[in-house]
């Protein structure tokens, strides 16, 4: 006797209703909300880091560049100890040592000496750097016509001599600097030394 296996029956879908749909849109505006605030918080704490980043970084470049300004103010003091004492040698009695001396014209400062050295008859201009190159020649180059303008303007009739003044110098760049028509100022031992070679003629502006 054959034997037959009852079937379960189908469960039907249930059609969605008003109210399912309306649970389901609310569960789904309330993650969306979550989400939303969950977002807001982290944009939020991206900002304050942001903001921290930023205000560290700008007193690290405060700070850096008063090191710089320490430093360059050093070096100056270091590299110029004597110095009219070394051009009274050459014939240059200088009588008066600035540094930092500004160049202005219509109240804007045009050109910056990091050290000036005059008289009635001479002044000096000299730009102290740590390593001389190419660049710094042409711009204190530059900065000599600009002085130049300047006395002219101002009925200055003195005349003008430049020099480049740095610890060391590559006897490349000792030669374009003597080439160019200023004078090379190095440390010595205890001092610092103005290079003068045989038939070296400074330039006058």
């Amino acid at each position: 006797m054959a034997t037959t296996t009852a079937r379960a029956p189908r469960k039907t879908q249930e059609k969605p209703t008003f109210e399912s749909v309306w649970v389901m849109m609310q569960e789904s505006d309330r993650q969306f909300k979550e989400m939303s605030k969950a977002t807001d918080r982290k944009l939020q704490e991206l900002a304050e880091s942001q903001k921290e980043t930023d205000r560290q970084l700008k007193n690290l470049g405060q700070q850096i560049g008063g090191l710089h300004n320490s430093l360059g103010s050093t070096l100056e003091l270091l590299m110029t100890p004597n110095l009219t004492a070394k051009f009274q040698k050459m014939g240059y009695d200088f009588t008066s040592y600035a540094r930092n001396r500004e160049i202005k014209e219509d109240g804007q400062a045009v050109a910056e000496i990091d050290v000036f050295v005059e008289n009635g008859e001479y002044a000096l201009a000299v730009e102290v750097k740590t390593k001389p190159n190419d660049s710094h020649i042409r711009e204190h180059l530059q900065r000599m016509e600009v002085i130049r303008r300047y006395a002219d303007q101002h009925g200055d009739k003195r005349k003008l001599l430049g020099a480049i003044a740095a610890p060391g110098f590559t006897d490349l760049m000792r030669k374009k600097v003597l080439a160019a028509g200023l004078f090379v100022i190095e440390a010595a031992e205890e001092s610092v030394e103005v290079a003068v070679p045989k038939g070296f003629k400074p330039r006058k502006w």
